[in-house]
């Protein structure tokens, strides 16, 4: 058996590759996900060992998820509902994709069922680095980190266990921001959020903040949606970093910096156009990648609506978790208000990776 690539896996490979050769570049993508290609000698060749290291990690995290829920006492109907949901083929499917998301999603099952099961001294420690982890699997989690960690500052009876999560979770991540920083001069785990900015911002792009190279922006993103590489102009910003290195006088570290201090301007200035390509691309996350061009209308409506309903049914039940939790939160065990309040937090935020930039 063998992982399918993607259309990202080049990226991985290429950074996997970077490091092999002694990072002498830096890597446009965070490096664990590298690191995995790297240990299964998929560098140059997807392997099945990835196959077997992600089928292994992701169905070893549900099993932990099904321990922790035993151990808790949730009816046993509910438990058979998550695990599921789990094993389901919308989600497994990930396990068959050269992408971070099946990692990614693994470590959130560990996280969670670690955070219940796991009572010694050392707890938050690994929970911290977990969540480090995770964020070096896909940036996306960074604010997932601070959310927790304010959770436990208020929830937890010891201060000082939010003190040593933060720490955990902080400190890989500042260490690879000052390795970036010092070898490539760009503070940061990875230079790529600028760039994923862009394509959230494409249709707001005549009013780019650098009015010189506004022409050039627009030109490439008219020139995107005749040519029909995509339908809403969105990825034409992977067209642009050597046109932009050539018409800025810069290196790729210093376009990044430019994209990322002009995207933030235009989305300080367009908030809302911005709010609204981020709703939007739930559907360019989702739909290409279950069905195929020559599959039947039906298949296609039926798959659309499945998968729809995995989203809003989450939304939904997260939604109605913060609100019980609210609305009963004096006649609430904290042993039951924890695990529920750390299990919304961490949907909201898989949600969110699945619609921001990666």
């Amino acid at each position: 058996m063998e992982v399918l690539p993607s259309g990202d896996t080049p990226g991985y490979q290429e950074a996997a590759s970077n490091i092999l050769n002694g990072y002498q570049v830096i890597n446009f993508r965070v490096p664990v996900y590298p690191l995995l290609l790297i240990l299964t000698g998929s560098v140059n060749k997807i392997s099945g060992s990835l196959f077997y290291l992600q089928y292994l990690l992701y169905f070893c995290s549900v099993w932990l998820v099904v321990m922790a829920m035993i151990k808790r006492n949730i009816n046993l109907k509910l438990v058979t509902a998550v695990t599921i949901i789990l094993v389901s083929p919308l989600l497994v499917k990930i396990v068959f994709l050269a992408l971070t998301e099946a990692v990614a999603f693994s470590l959130v099952n560990i996280f969670f069922a670690s955070f219940i099961l796991l009572n010694r001294r050392f707890k938050f420690l690994f929970l911290g680095l977990i969540a480090a982890t995770l964020t070096l699997t896909r940036p996306s989690f960074q604010l997932t980190g601070l959310l927790i960690t304010l959770l436990f500052f208020f929830f937890e009876k010891k201060r000082s266990n939010a003190l040593i999560f933060f720490v955990t979770f902080a400190a890989p991540l500042f260490l690879f921001s000052w390795f970036n920083k010092e070898r490539f001069n760009y503070w940061g785990i990875t230079p790529a959020t600028g760039w994923h900015l862009t394509t959230k911002t494409a249709l707001s792009i005549e009013d780019w903040p650098d009015a010189s190279m506004r022409p050039l922006m627009v030109r490439k993103r008219n020139e995107n949606l005749i040519n029909k590489s995509s339908h809403t102009g969105t990825m034409f910003v992977w067209t642009l970093p050597g046109l932009l290195q050539d018409s800025l006088q810069k290196n790729y570290v210093e376009v990044s910096q430019y994209m990322m201090q002009n995207n933030v301007a235009l989305i300080k200035s367009h908030p809302l156009d911005y709010l609204e390509a981020v709703g939007k691309s739930i559907f360019q996350y989702t739909l290409p990648n279950g069905v195929s061009a020559k599959d039947p209308g039906i298949f296609k409506a039926l798959y659309t609506a499945v998968q729809f309903a995995y989203m809003y049914l989450a939304l939904l039940l997260t939604f109605a978790v913060l609100v019980c939790l609210w609305l009963f939160r004096k006649r609430i065990n904290n042993n039951w208000l924890y695990p529920f309040l750390l299990a919304a937090i961490i949907v909201s935020a898989i949600i969110l990776v699945l619609l921001l930039p990666k």
